[in-house]
């Protein structure tokens, strides 16, 4: 069951999602189908959150070098004590 939270983080998500593909254009192949979602425990069981959104550079998507933008950047810890939800999109 969803939190009110939950959804709007997911309508969140959809929108940015619609929004870069908008961006790329219905041509360009430049945005991946998929991605990933950080989610703080805090945030799950409903407090406030905010919403950042991670643009990884050049060659740093999962398919080239894995989990590593990802898990070492910092960014999860940080989320955690600032009530972030961090986005990964992929390319």
């Amino acid at each position: 069951m969803f939190t009110g939270s939950m959804l709007a983080i997911i309508v969140v998500v959809f929108l940015i999602a619609l929004l870069l593909m908008a961006i790329a254009g219905e041509t360009a192949n430049t945005i991946a189908d998929d991605g990933y979602i950080y989610i703080p425990q805090s945030c799950a069981q409903g407090d406030t959150c905010r919403l950042h959104v991670s643009f990884h550079g050049c060659n740093q998507n999962a398919s080239a070098i894995g989990m590593d933008y990802i898990e070492d950047t910092g960014l999860n810890e940080w989320a955690d004590s600032n009530n972030l939800i961090i986005l990964y999109p992929q390319t």
